[in-house]
């Protein structure tokens, strides 16, 4: 059995490598065009609020990997003790750190 299929496989060697060959490009051809989706599936409704609040926000500012946003919820911002406290909060995670150091801040 191995005999005959070794001596069809020869028989056919060329027809085979040019399969092969063509099933490649093909292949590859089809490989330059995938493309990666960042974006949610829907696997969250679409009529769900916090859903609408972050298209909502998306619209707003726009869409960035490299973005970490903080959002406070108080009356007092503005006060000196917290404002301060904010702008050092904001200086920190600004810093290079060992781990960070290969982040361009600009």
């Amino acid at each position: 059995m191995w005999y005959t299929l070794g001596q069809w496989i020869i028989k056919r060697r060329v027809f085979l490598l040019l399969a092969l060959l063509g099933s490649t490009c093909f292949m590859g051809y089809h490989a330059s065009k995938v493309s990666l989706s960042y974006e949610f599936t829907r696997a969250i409704p679409t009529d769900n609020p916090k859903y609408q609040d972050y298209q909502v926000f998306l619209k707003r500012f726009g869409v960035d990997g490299n973005t970490m946003v903080v959002g406070f919820e108080t009356d007092h911002f503005y006060e000196k003790s917290y404002f301060n406290a904010v702008a050092d909060l904001q200086k920190k995670n600004q810093k290079p750190t060992r781990s960070n150091s290969h982040i361009k801040y600009t």
